[in-house]
Order: structure tokens, then C-alpha cells, then sequence
């Protein structure tokens, strides 16, 4: 994006997290002359956004992102580069997490994939749950791990294990359950 655009771009993304009491490094330290973006249909619409020359951390690249659906965001999100690997973290608001989730997380994935050159994509294990039940009750969880999202720790592995075991009864007992109506 030209830079005068980016310099609104920039503030919006600023707006968007203040009033949800959010605040990521990436984002905070935007760099308005070079914000991507990335329209891969459906309405979505991606704004990449690199750091601020002197908040550049020196390996690693830290990039920003707000996710907006016809013009209204619907989220954010972060990709950390090193080399061929990015780590992702990705919020979409609670409004819109049903729907196309993964059609967003997807095309954020591409993005790394086809402009960055990452080939390796990881999450860290508090977005899937460890240390924290906020990512089981919102769906995050279940929402990585149905992209194929697996953990390195044990312990981890074992939480998403468990969780997929209550899942695995619950169905089988609202199914039985179902039967009988019948």
C-alpha cells in the first residue's frame, strides 16, 4: 500500500485493538510504508503489516495483521519469520469465528506460505489450551486442531487427547440419544 494509505491503515488497526484492550508488539510498532494487502476473496481482506525500522528485532521478522470481512474487521493476528518457519497466532472476535474461520486462518497461512517462503507453521501450545481454558471454550482448540495442528509437548498432547475423548462421548451420547426419539 502506498504509505499515506498506510498511515490510516496503521491507525485503524490501532483503533480496532484499543477498544478491545488488546495491544501486540507488530502491531503497535507499525510501519505505515509497508502494510500488504492481501485480497484472497470471499469478501476477506488481509492488511500485513511490518515493524517500524527501529523496533525490527535482529533475526526474526515480526508482522501484524487485521483481518476484515467486506470492510468490517473481524480480526487480527501475528506471524513471527525466522528463516522458513512462522510462528501464527490468530484471533478472529467472537462475533465471527463461526462461518469461515478457516477459510481466514487458511488464507493468513498462504500469505506466509507463497510471500514469505515459510514452510514450517507453528502455534504456541497456550493457544491450544496448556495453561489455560480460554482457548477450549472459545473454539480455538478444536479450531487448530482440525487444521492438522498437533503439539510437540506430552503434556499438551495428552490435554488435546483427553478433549477430543469428552468430544467423542458427547456426540456418541446426543446420537444415542437421537436414536431414541426416532
Amino acid at each position: 500500500m502506498p504509505p499515506s494509505q498506510g498511515k490510516q491503515l496503521v491507525r485503524k488497526v490501532s483503533e480496532v485493538l484499543s477498544v478491545r484492550f488488546r495491544e501486540l508488539f507488530p502491531l503497535t510498532n507499525a510501519n505505515p510504508a509497508e502494510v500488504y494487502l492481501c485480497e484472497p476473496g470471499r469478501g476477506l481482506q488481509m492488511y500485513i503489516y511490518g515493524s517500524l525500522p527501529e523496533a525490527r528485532l535482529p533475526l526474526e521478522a515480526n508482522f501484524g495483521a487485521m483481518f476484515t470481512r467486506n470492510g468490517l474487521p473481524v480480526g487480527y493476528g501475528v506471524g513471527v519469520v525466522l528463516f522458513d518457519r512462522v510462528e501464527i497466532a490468530v484471533n478472529v472476535f467472537p462475533a465471527f469465528r463461526s462461518g469461515e474461520s478457516a477459510f481466514l486462518i487458511e488464507q493468513f497461512f498462504r500469505v506466509f506460505y507463497h510471500h514469505f517462503g515459510s514452510r514450517l507453521f507453528l502455534v504456541q501450545r497456550g493457544q491450544m489450551g496448556y495453561g489455560d481454558d480460554e482457548p477450549l471454550k472459545s473454539g480455538a482448540f478444536w479450531f487448530y486442531y482440525k487444521l492438522g495442528f498437533r503439539a510437540l509437548d506430552a503434556g499438551v498432547r495428552d490435554l488435546a487427547e483427553q478433549e477430543h475423548q469428552k468430544i467423542l462421548r458427547q456426540k456418541k451420547k446426543i446420537l444415542s440419544q437421537k436414536k431414541k426419539k426416532l
